[in-house]
C-alpha cells in the first residue's frame, strides 16, 4: 500500500509549516514554489508526500525492472480541500505542462473546488533535479509521471477524507498527453493494484505524440480539449488517434476550440516561443514490446535524443503560444460541468 502520508498544512500566505526545524533542501525549496503556483489563495491545502520511481521507460513499465522501481525518489504534493465538502470528497490529480504549475491552474482548481471537488497537485520535477523541461521534453520520460498520478491515486484512496471511488485526473499540455495515456486499460494494469482506478479524465491541449499499438479501454470517462490553430499538439496529430480510441470502445468526448496551445495563460493575443519543438504530424506507436517507432520518419525511439531528433525531423522548431480569456472561460466551465457529471453525479 505504500508509505504513509506524511501531514502538513499550509497557511493562508501559502508558506510551508515545517513540522521540524532546519533548513529546506533545494529540491523541497524547489517544489514549494511549484506547488504554491496552483493554489488558490483562500485554499489551506494539506501536504503530503508519496515515494516513485526515479525515472521510467516504456520498457520498465510492460517488463518490469525491478532495479529501476526499486531507486525512488520522495515525491511531495498538496491536497486541497473544497471548502466546507462533505467528507470524503471527490478528488481530480492534476498533472502540470513542462513549465510546472501555474496561475492558470488555479483557477480551474477553484472551478473543482466550487462543485465540492477537491485537487491534488504534485511536483515531478524538482525531486529528481529538474525545475522543469521546458525546451528538453526528453529530460524526464512523460511515463515517469504517470506513474507518479497513480502513486498520488494510491495515496489518496488511503485517506478517510476522499472518495477512493469518485477520483479523477486531468492535466495540462505534457500532462494532457499522460492523461490521454491513463485511459488505457494496460496502462491501468501496469500502474494500480486493489483495483484502483480514475473515474474521468480531462486533457486540456494535450497531444497524442505517443500512444499504443493496441489500445485496450478502461472504464475511465475521457474528455479531450484541443486546439485548432495548436502548433504544439496539433488536430492533426490528434484526431486519427482519438477516433481509433473511440472505436476500440473508449469512452472519449473531444471538443475543438478555436484557440493556440496555452489559451488559458494570462499573457493575452499570439508569441513565439522560437526554441521549443510543435509536434506537427509525429505520431510515435508503442508496440507490445515496448518498441517505440515515429511512423512518419521511421526513427526507433531508444533515447531522450532520438526523440528530439525524431521530433525536430517531423515537427516544427518554434510554436505560438498564446491566451483567449473567452475559450479559457468555456475551457474550465466544460471542465467542471465533466467532473461534476462523472464524480458527483449531478453535471450542473
Amino acid at each position: 500500500m505504500g508509505p504513509r502520508p506524511s501531514t502538513l498544512r499550509l497557511g493562508l500566505c501559502g508558506c510551508i509549516l515545517l513540522a521540524l526545524a532546519g533548513t529546506s533542501t533545494a529540491a523541497e525549496t524547489c517544489s514549494d514554489e511549484n506547488l504554491r503556483k496552483a493554489v488558490p489563495d483562500n485554499a489551506e491545502p494539506i501536504r503530503l508526500s508519496f515515494n516513485s520511481p526515479r525515472n521510467l521507460g516504456w520498457g520498465d513499465v510492460f517488463y518490469i525492472n525491478r532495479a529501476r522501481l526499486g531507486d525512488q525518489v520522495a515525491v511531495p504534493g498538496l491536497l486541497i480541500p473544497p471548502p466546507k465538502a462533505k467528507r470524503p470528497f471527490p478528488v481530480v490529480v492534476l498533472i502540470s505542462d513542462s513549465y510546472a504549475y501555474n496561475v492558470s491552474n488555479t483557477r480551474y482548481v477553484s472551478e473543482l473546488a466550487a462543485r465540492g471537488i477537491g485537487a491534488f497537485v504534485f511536483d515531478t520535477y524538482c525531486p529528481r533535479g529538474l525545475r522543469d523541461v521546458k525546451g528538453n521534453q526528453a529530460a524526464l520520460s512523460g511515463i515517469t509521471t504517470l506513474s507518479d498520478a497513480y502513486r498520488a491515486l494510491r495515496l489518496l484512496a488511503q485517506r478517510s477524507d476522499v472518495d477512493d471511488k469518485k477520483i479523477g485526473l486531468a492535466g495540462w499540455s505534457r500532462g494532457g498527453t499522460m492523461t490521454i495515456l491513463a485511459a488505457d486499460q494496460r496502462i491501468r494494469d501496469q500502474f494500480s493494484d486493489n483495483g484502483l482506478t480514475f473515474r474521468a479524465g480531462v486533457s486540456v491541449y494535450g497531444s497524442c505524440i505517443q500512444h499504443l499499438a493496441d489500445k485496450t479501454p478502461s472504464p475511465m470517462r475521457l474528455l479531450v480539449q484541443l486546439g485548432t490553430r495548436d502548433g504544439w499538439a496539433t488536430v492533426d496529430q490528434c484526431r486519427p488517434v482519438l477516433q481509433k480510441m473511440s472505436k476500440s470502445g473508449f469512452n472519449v468526448r473531444v471538443h475543438e476550440y478555436d484557440a493556440l496551445h496555452g489559451w488559458d495563460i494570462d499573457q493575452q493575443g499570439e508569441f513565439s516561443l522560437p526554441s521549443e519543438i510543435g509536434f506537427g504530424k509525429c505520431d510515435m506507436i508503442v508496440d507490445a514490446k515496448a518498441n517505440i517507432v515515429e511512423q512518419t520518419t521511421g526513427l526507433e525511439i531508444r533515447s531522450g535524443d532520438d526523440f528530439v531528433k525524431a521530433t525536430r525531423l517531423c515537427g516544427k522548431v518554434g510554436v505560438s503560444v498564446g491566451g483567449n480569456r473567452h475559450v479559457a472561460e468555456q475551457s474550465r466551465r466544460e471542465f467542471g460541468e465533466f467532473f461534476d457529471l462523472h464524480l458527483n453525479g449531478t453535471g450542473k
